[in-house]
């Protein structure tokens, strides 16, 4: 029983390469949560991949429907492509925080979605 749990437990992330014509080149954070995508946008996520040392600037963005979970290639103008997916887990949640467990290609352990000011957050691993 305690892997069902586990398994449903599980929710979807991806990390897109968005190359916007408005906002130039940066990733986009999508975490699977009450059945859309939460999204944060950042510069330089890449970096805390190379580097689990350090910390990364996160703005949020609106929500997306699920199906930006797997969209590749040109959409609305802009080119995006997949540079991480997976799942994740939810470890600890409060009203400014949240510790997360990765299972991607690159993005792999615990890391703190912590939140800063209106609409910035700190990304970083635990």
């Amino acid at each position: 029983m305690k892997s069902i749990l586990k398994f449903k437990n599980k929710k979807r992330f991806v990390i897109s390469r968005h190359f916007s014509r408005k906002a130039g080149i940066h990733f986009d954070l999508r975490l699977e949560l009450n059945n859309v995508l939460e999204s944060w946008a950042s510069k330089n996520i890449d970096e805390l991949v190379k580097d689990s040392r350090r910390k990364v600037l996160l703005i949020k963005t609106k929500d997306h429907p699920l199906k930006w979970l797997n969209i590749e290639g040109n959409y609305n103008g802009d080119y995006y492509d997949i540079f991480d997916k997976g799942t994740y887990n939810i470890v600890k949640k409060t009203s400014n925080l949240m510790e997360l467990r990765f299972n991607g290609k690159k993005l792999k352990g615990v890391y703190i979605l912590l939140k800063k000011e209106k609409d910035q957050y700190l990304f970083f691993k635990k």
